[in-house]
């Protein structure tokens, strides 16, 4: 199981990605021709482009009307952890 989270700035048009499980992030500008209105489809497991894909399951997911800090994503990742945890589910 791996913890991944994704935060998007509508205003400075930035992407950070975080690693929750192995503890890194990183921080990327959106491209140019990226898709980033507020309007249509949100893709969960998949991508704009049909290039791209992933393999695996998808236990969670949760989106906020605003960019969460750092610290609120932590928290986040600690109750979900938790969880889990419970569950004999480990990250």
């Amino acid at each position: 199981l791996r913890a991944i989270a994704s935060a998007f700035s509508q205003t400075a048009k930035t992407s950070s990605l975080y690693d929750l499980t192995n503890n890194k992030n990183g921080q990327a500008p959106l491209p140019a021709n990226g898709v980033y209105g507020k309007a249509g489809n949100i893709l969960l497991g998949s991508h704009y482009n049909a290039a791209e894909s992933s393999q695996g399951n998808l236990y969670a997911a949760a989106i906020y009307s605003r960019m969460l800090s750092t610290a609120e994503i932590n928290q986040v990742y600690a109750a979900l952890k938790a969880y889990y945890s419970k569950r004999s589910i480990t990250a």
